[in-house]
C-alpha cells in the first residue's frame, strides 16, 4: 500500500530491557505512523499501555486515542521526520539520496535529571500497531548543558534548567547527541 511500518521509541523508567514495567503501568512513547493516502509520516506522543502485549485491539485503541502529535506535545521540540524513500523517482534522479532506505526522526526532549536515559525501539511490521519485526534497548548518559559560552561543563545551577537530549535512530543504528 505505500506506507512505512510503524516504528516506536520507548523511555524506560529503569535498565530492564521490556515494553512496560513489572507494575504493568504504561510506558511514554514517540510513535511514528504512516497512515494510507498520507505523503509522509507523522510522530505522537502516546502511552504504550501493558494489554497491547497481548495483541489487544482495545489496548492499540487507547494508544491511538492517547496520541497526541509530537511538536504538540509537552517537553518535545524540533521535531521533523526525513523519509526519502517516499518520493517519486523523478525526485530521487534529480538529487543525490545517499541513504533512500532510512527513516529520520528527530525531535528534542527535555528530561528534569540528569540520570541515564533507558530506551527502546521497535519496528513494526505493517503502518498499523501489532507485531514488531525487530526491537531492542539502548541508554544514553546526558552530558549536562553548559549556560556560559567557553566554560567547562558543569551541572544545572538552577532546578528549572533542563539537560536537552537529542536521539537519532538511522539505518538499524542509535546514535545520540548531547546539546
Amino acid at each position: 500500500d505505500g506506507t512505512l511500518p510503524w516504528v516506536a521509541l520507548g523511555f524506560r523508567p529503569t535498565d530492564r530491557c521490556a515494553m512496560n514495567p513489572l507494575d504493568g503501568s504504561p510506558t511514554p512513547i514517540v510513535l511514528v505512523q504512516h497512515a494510507a493516502g498520507d505523503a509522509s509520516p507523522m510522530a505522537y506522543s502516546t502511552d504504550l499501555v501493558a494489554a497491547a502485549k497481548g495483541m489487544s485491539e482495545d489496548a492499540f485503541a487507547q494508544i491511538y486515542m492517547a496520541a497526541v502529535p509530537l511538536d504538540e506535545a509537552e517537553g518535545f521540540s524540533d521535531v521533523s521526520i526525513e523519509a526519502p524513500m517516499l518520493t517519486t523517482s523523478l525526485q530521487i534522479a534529480r538529487s543525490f539520496v545517499p541513504d533512500d532506505d532510512t527513516l529520520s526522526v528527530h525531535f528534542k526532549h527535555s528530561v528534569e535529571d540528569s540520570s541515564i536515559q533507558h530506551l527502546m525501539f521497535a519496528i513494526g511490521m505493517t503502518n498499523q500497531l501489532g507485531f514488531h519485526t525487530t526491537r531492542g534497548c539502548f541508554e544514553v548518559k546526558p552530558v549536562p548543558c553548559s549556560s556560559n559560552t567557553g566554560s567547562s561543563l558543569s551541572a544545572p545551577s538552577t532546578e528549572s534548567e533542563k539537560t536537552v537530549i537529542e536521539i537519532e535512530l538511522e539505518g538499524g543504528s542509535e546514535a545520540a547527541t548531547i546539546e
